[in-house]
């Protein structure tokens, strides 16, 4: 799942009491799903991982254009 924000409300370091300046746009798109095979260790699961919200963050960069 991917969640995308034209915000920094909520994100790491704000206070929690302190609302927005503006309207907040959302948009939740979810990526294919995946699953670690039995005999995929961690370390290759989480490269994995990254490689696909790289990608993702790669093509919505060049179809936001």
């Amino acid at each position: 799942m991917f969640i995308e924000t034209n915000s920094d409300y909520l994100c790491k370091g704000w206070p929690l009491w302190r609302l927005p300046d503006r309207k907040i746009k959302l948009r939740i798109t979810l990526g294919e799903p995946l699953a670690s095979p039995p005999d995929e260790n961690a370390a290759a699961f989480t490269r994995r991982l990254r490689e696909v919200y790289l990608d993702a963050l790669v093509s919505d960069r060049l179809t936001a254009g």
